[in-house]
């Protein structure tokens, strides 16, 4: 039985939204995908896209269980923001002051042809960009027909690709995203050893995986 979620009034217009999504659905880039869109705690939009199982064209509901990658950037995101509450920076903060690396960045000009077609970027990344998933670098694979995706086929390796596609955003080569959002956590921190990072993700995560385990207990 599928569970329903009810939503309140609202007098919004989601049908942007679910229309990009179920676009990626189309065009074979997912399988399915569903969004949920709170404010505060009233749920306003719940919407399922696409299929739980491609060959049956079983649609997917909204009580389907997922098997969810990324989850690293949960617990990041999460001891980056306890540090946050301590007072270590404020969202406005360029992330360079943290990482110098990331300043003096360059970006994709609008109409840019290849990805060398690049210009200065108008202003910093921000640390509110990094920890809002906005800082403008992508995967490629959500715009297929775009100059980065086109530049990732060429690349020899997948792990040597990270590229900031849309300013204030930039274009940049090196390790992957979740290693430099660890790092930042370090740096803010100014943690001295590897002992002390574990002890804040563990802080972090804890009641994560308390609820993870009751999930066990039940099933």
């Amino acid at each position: 039985m599928t569970n329903t979620i009810e939503t309140v009034n609202h007098g919004l217009d989601f049908t942007p939204l679910h229309e990009s999504m179920r676009s990626y659905v189309e065009r074979d880039i997912l399988s399915c995908c569903s969004t949920l869109v709170l404010r505060g705690t009233d749920v306003l939009d719940c919407q399922t896209f696409g299929y739980m199982d491609v060959e049956s064209k079983a649609p997917l509901r909204t009580d389907a269980i997922y098997r969810i990658y990324s989850n690293t950037k949960i617990v990041t995101s999460v001891a980056l923001m306890m540090l946050y509450e301590q007072g270590k920076f404020t969202l406005d903060d360029p992330l360079s002051r943290f990482m110098p690396e990331f300043g003096d960045m360059r970006v994709l000009r609008d109409d840019a042809a290849s990805a060398d077609d690049v210009e200065d970027a108008r202003s910093e990344i921000l640390m509110r960009h990094i920890l809002s998933h906005s800082a403008g670098f992508s995967y490629g694979f959500i715009e297929p027909e775009s100059v980065i995706a086109a530049w990732v086929v060429d690349q020899e390796s997948w792990n040597e690709y990270l590229e900031l596609a849309w300013g204030p955003k930039a274009r940049f080569l090196t390790t992957p995203i979740q290693n430099q959002i660890n790092g930042l956590a370090n740096q803010v921190a100014q943690l001295p050893t590897d002992a002390d990072v574990a002890a804040a993700v563990a802080a972090a995560t804890t009641p994560i995986q308390n609820q993870v385990d009751g999930l066990e207990s039940g099933l």
